[in-house]
């Protein structure tokens, strides 16, 4: 139902890719605006990295003046920008199903772990962006944390033990027209990432789509 994803290496140095970005500002006021921010969109950077996106650790942006920029940089069309192409390539992936659902079919959405509007230093991030179903998308939205500041979804790059099997279905008998569905958490798991896996599973509504 959920799957593990590699995590993207299109960027060789986050810092350099970057440097790089800002480089391409040559027209003012982006040229100062992300030349005077670029120190700290690199220590933003390697936040994320640092604590595998964890929302519950990664505060929200609070030192970003125009947020904007940042979304303009993702939205861009222009094939000459070095983010293009990166973005390009996470959306060319052939994946058959959703990673955050398992539904079949290709999802060409990519999703922001960590919502845009909230963080824009994260816009274009590699790691913070990975194909999702727009039914997935529809029910994520911005919302990263529940009400007692835990992460609601699992990160399809940094949550390695979804190489392993996490959830299970049960089907209520009698088997030849079954009364219900019920998707339930391996056993195996630790009950800190049966909460996790739960809340994942309640954030995107999988129970109900799935019966």
């Amino acid at each position: 139902m959920v799957m593990k994803l590699n995590v993207p290496s299109l960027v060789e140095c986050e810092e350099s890719f970057i440097d790089a970005v800002v480089a391409q500002r040559t027209l003012e006021p982006n040229k100062t605006y992300f030349t005077d921010y670029k120190n700290t969109w690199k220590a933003r950077v390697n936040e994320y990295i640092d604590n595998s996106g964890n929302p519950e650790v990664i505060l929200d942006s609070t030192e970003v003046v125009n947020k904007k920029k940042f979304i303009n940089l993702y939205n861009t069309s222009e094939d000459s920008m070095l983010q293009k192409a990166v973005i390009d390539s996470l959306r060319d992936r052939e994946l058959q199903l959703c990673p955050a659902c398992g539904e079949s079919g290709t999802p060409n959405t990519l999703d922001h772990y960590l919502p845009k509007d909230k963080y824009p230093e994260y816009a274009i991030l590699s790691k913070n962006l990975f194909p999702m179903c727009d039914i997935c998308q529809g029910k994520k939205l911005a919302t990263v944390l529940d009400q007692d500041e835990r992460r609601i979804f699992l990160h399809p790059y940094y949550d390695d033990f979804l190489t392993e099997q996490v959830i299970e279905l049960h089907i209520d008998g009698p088997f030849n027209a079954p009364e219900g569905f019920n998707l339930n958490v391996v056993n195996s798991i630790s009950e800190g990432l049966q909460e996790l896996i739960l809340r994942h599973l309640t954030g995107i509504e999988l129970q109900s789509r799935y019966s």
